[in-house]
């Protein structure tokens, strides 16, 4: 099998004094108060589109209605527009379509957002219900009524289509040749998708026949893929969909001829309890204004977007991807403007003054999550999270109109700041994390970018097609950023990579670390001329500069800090100066000035599960203790590859893994004195060496000449009272007399000792785990507060979320006679109002406290309320810290 994760990694790093003082003068706002004309509410569970929408008791069940009744009242605003999404998740039916008519007007804004206390979910997707399992595999199924599914989320976990190699591969003009002739013999041929991976393109192109061991491609994609600009396809990298190749725990397959879904079960998931989502929309929002009456003043606040499809690389056109999932279009031969936009979940035209603020876009399977294209004008993206996308994070402008005569078509005056960007390009590793084709005056400041495929960050376009003509190009700044973990799959891009000429931009203030491919942690590419690349910072590089021909002109490179002396200028009138090499990264002080200063801002640094001013601490699960270990409970891991088998009477709890990989492992920790392990003996079974804290205790020969289900086959006794782990190790050998080498684990009986002692796990406010919605202000470092920090906010609506697992929390913080009060909802459902009114100040003082709560996960929110106690002279809220257990 071939998978092609991208892994995601924890990363912590030091704020210093002056780039919080920084933050805080920058997050304090001046708070203004606009009309509000009318508001309207959006339940997807409980709300009928017969209601008025008024109110939370009398609300819309669909968006769209909401959006149709906004229309009615718009024309000319007195006040702003709110449309709140009450909790759950919104399913469209079809995509939500917006064009000028649903524009604020007047200056004021119409609003989606999330009702106070609310995660609305909008989703493209549907739940897949009714699984069962397919006779004895270790395959389940369900009957779906979408047509193609290229992803699929289990338990909000992205899936993996079923994927392997093509044996003894060879290509020619109309395909492929295979040394396996048994492929002409699979079904539903013509869903086989092949992935070409070359250099910076990764191309897709899809069966069209099987005949012998000759494998013809569909057309026009095949012929695009070999034919079009830059890099062209060879021989597969893979091959995916097809239920012949479905052999891996988190694979599935959908048969569109007899509409079943099918997945193999990873360990631990229970299919009968499952939530299994497939999304059946390409796209979530498309808005297109025109370009006399752009769409305009609409906010989106505090959403989640997920559950979106795009079919057309599994089309008859595939993906011949040019660069950046850009495809060539077959119905263009100019190579210069021969280009098809990589479809986007989220997408607008013709638009200005729209903002996205604090959203989330996940699950999402689009070529884009976030699109603004043709026309586009002073729209702003800050403070989002995009995790877990199929392509690029989010995009900027198109590459066909370089120098539109009509100044209205220019994409221009627009902003990416403070956006978290990890975990994209999952499906198409072109996707960079922020894409600007020809733009003018973008400001893409202060994002965290990591773990990406392909580029960080990638602005201008058209090499040297146009380097006789004049282009709109220009003012564009990439300041303050930090990128980390990137060209993690394909070569030749970089941290930050530009194209073409951009008169008066610059690249400053970066940090840019961990380079994983060629060529250059900064890159700037054909024909790019007039930047000011100035005071970035490269760590663990391979190429921390590359300039590698003459039509790169008119750079200057000043004042950078890097690990490593590689660079490349092959340039004209690209000057390189003032650069200062530090091999181990022992950075100097105007160097850890810049790390500090990139990336998010204090704002907006709790978007992020990293970096954070001191590490999260990692809860300590606590081990089963006495009774009985189910071998399908979380409690037991396993390496290697193990088979689930389910519903069989004969075993304890109808669930038994097994293997017959020699190293292949099982592995509980528990506490206790005692150890009995559970399983089976039959003639084709093998032996396994069984250790206990790391030491070999004994080795068991599980063979017998008749079958014994549910046999006690380990037993270990004496052990003192506490923690210990067991491990059950696969053998390559075995029994004369055994016809094979498989190991069972049905179950596991442990002896109880003491009781321990919980251990409370302590998350400060400054920590990544703790995320903040609205103007939270962050405190200067003073012992009286835990770890010397603090998060306080005296605006109505702003909250801080914890999630955690456990079955109590606390929040501490401070009481004082300028100080409000604050609703806490557990798990999205409102528990409390505490009082924060003191007369005297008390500080690290427990303001909240919840028991009882299940062993599972759970969310506490704080969110500041308008009123106060009569007695405070404000209503000012502080988090100190949470204690859970």
């Amino acid at each position: 099998m071939v998978l092609k994760a991208i892994n995601n990694k924890r990363l912590i790093y030091s704020i210093l004094i002056v780039f919080v003082l920084t933050s805080i003068l920058a997050v304090v706002p001046k708070i203004s108060f606009a009309a509000t004309q009318a508001t309207y509410y959006v339940n997807p569970t409980g709300g009928s589109d017969t209601n008025n929408g008024t109110s939370t008791g009398t609300a819309f069940a669909t968006i769209a209605k909401a959006r149709d009744v906004v229309r009615t009242i718009n024309a000319s605003m007195t006040g702003d527009i709110y449309i709140y999404l009450m909790n759950g998740t919104h399913y469209l039916s079809s995509t939500l379509t917006l064009g000028t008519s649903d524009s604020g007007t007047n200056g004021y804004n119409i609003f989606y957002k999330a009702y106070t206390g609310a995660t609305p979910v909008i989703s493209g997707g549907q739940a897949i219900t009714g699984w069962t399992q397919d006779g004895t595999s270790n395959r389940w199924k369900a009957s779906t009524s979408i047509d193609k599914i290229r992803q699929l989320w289990v338990n909000g976990t992205r899936a993996t289509r079923a994927q392997g190699t093509l044996p003894g591969a060879t290509s020619n003009s109309t395909g492929h040749t295979t040394s396996d002739s048994n492929m002409q013999n699979w079904a539903n041929k013509t869903d086989i998708e092949f992935v070409y991976e070359v250099e910076w393109s990764s191309m897709r192109s899809s069966v069209s026949t099987i005949s012998g061991t000759a494998i013809t491609m569909k057309q026009p994609g095949y012929t695009d893929n070999r034919t079009k600009r830059g890099v062209t396809s060879g021989n597969p990298s893979w091959i995916e969909n097809a239920f012949e190749l479905l052999d891996t725990a988190g694979e599935f397959y959908l048969n569109r001829t007899t509409d079943i879904l099918y997945y193999i079960p990873k360990s631990g998931e229970n299919m009968a309890t499952a939530s299994v989502i497939a999304p059946k929309l390409e796209k979530l929002i498309d808005a297109v204004g025109t370009i006399s009456a752009p769409i305009h003043n609409i906010q989106f606040q505090g959403i989640t977007f997920s559950h979106s499809t795009w079919f057309r690389p599994g089309d008859n056109e595939g993906l011949p991807d040019v660069q950046a999932i850009w495809a060539k279009d077959p119905n263009n031969s100019d190579p210069k403007t021969s280009y098809v936009r990589p479809l986007a979940s989220v997408s607008f035209d013709f638009a200005k003054n729209i903002l996205f603020e604090r959203n989330i876009f996940t699950h999402l399977g689009g070529g884009v999550g976030l699109n603004f294209d043709k026309g586009s004008q002073s729209n702003t993206v800050s403070g989002n999270t995009f995790i877990d996308l199929s392509g690029t994070a989010v995009s900027f402008g198109n590459i066909f109109d370089y120098n539109p005569a009509d100044t209205r078509l220019y994409v221009s005056d627009n902003t990416a700041s403070n956006n978290y960007i990890t975990n994209i390009g999952n499906e198409f590793r072109g996707g960079v994390g922020i894409f600007g084709g020809y733009v003018k005056n973008m400001h893409i400041l202060h994002n965290f970018i990591t773990d990406v495929p392909y580029s960080g960050i990638s602005v201008g376009w058209g090499w040297s097609d146009f380097s006789s003509s004049a282009m709109y190009a220009s003012g564009n700044v990439i300041n303050n950023n930090r990128i980390e973990g990137f060209l993690k799959a394909l070569k030749d891009g970089g941290g930050i990579y530009t194209l073409n000429r951009q008169t008066a931009s610059e690249i400053k203030y970066n940090y840019v670390k961990d380079q994983f491919n060629t060529n250059g942690s900064i890159y700037p590419d054909e024909e790019s001329a007039y930047y000011t690349i100035a005071s970035n910072v490269v760590e663990n590089s391979t190429m921390w500069l590359h300039i590698w021909t003459p039509t790169i002109h008119d750079i200057t490179i000043d004042d950078t800090y890097t690990t490593t002396s590689n660079l490349r200028n092959n340039g004209t009138n690209t000057v390189v100066t003032n650069t200062h090499l530090y091999p181990s990264a022992n950075w100097p002080q105007a160097a850890l000035n810049i790390i500090s200063g990139s990336g998010l801002e204090a704002a907006y640094a709790g978007i992020a599960p990293t970096p954070t001013p001191t590490p999260t601490p990692t809860p300590t699960p606590t081990p089963p203790s006495g009774g009985i270990v189910d071998d399908g409970n979380a409690s037991v891991t396993y390496s290697g590859s193990w088979i689930t088998a389910l519903a069989s009477g004969s075993d304890y709890n109808t669930t038994i893994h097994y293997s017959k990989a020699s190293a292949d492992f099982a592995q509980l920790t528990f506490n206790g004195t005692g150890i009995k392990w559970y399983g089976v003996k039959r003639n084709d079974h093998g032996k396994a060496d069984v250790y206990i804290d790391g030491v070999l205790d004994t080795t068991i020969d599980c063979y017998n000449g008749t079958e014994i289900r549910q046999t006690l086959l380990y037993t270990k006794a004496g052990l003192s009272s506490g923690n210990h782990t067991i491990k059950i190790v696969v053998r390559s050998d075995k029994n004369g007399s055994s016809s094979d080498n498989w190991i069972e684990v049905d179950k596991f009986d442990l002896t109880a000792g003491a009781t321990p002692t919980p251990t409370p796990t302590i998350v400060d406010d400054a920590s990544g785990s703790v995320t903040y919605s609205g103007t939270w202000i962050t405190n200067l470092p003073t012992a009286s507060d835990y770890n010397t920090t603090i998060h306080y906010s005296n605006t109505a609506t702003n909250y801080a979320q914890l999630t955690f697992t456990g079955t109590s929390v606390k929040w501490y913080g401070v009481k004082r006679n300028d100080h409000g009060k604050a609703d806490v909802y557990i798990d999205g459902v409102l528990d409390q109002t505490i009082d924060c009114y003191n007369s005297s100040e008390v500080r690290q003082t427990v303001l909240y406290t919840k028991t009882g709560l299940s062993n599972a996960s759970h969310t506490i929110k704080v969110v500041v309320r308008s009123d106060k106690n009569a007695s405070s002279s404000g209503n000012w809220v502080e988090v100190d810290k949470f204690e859970y257990q």
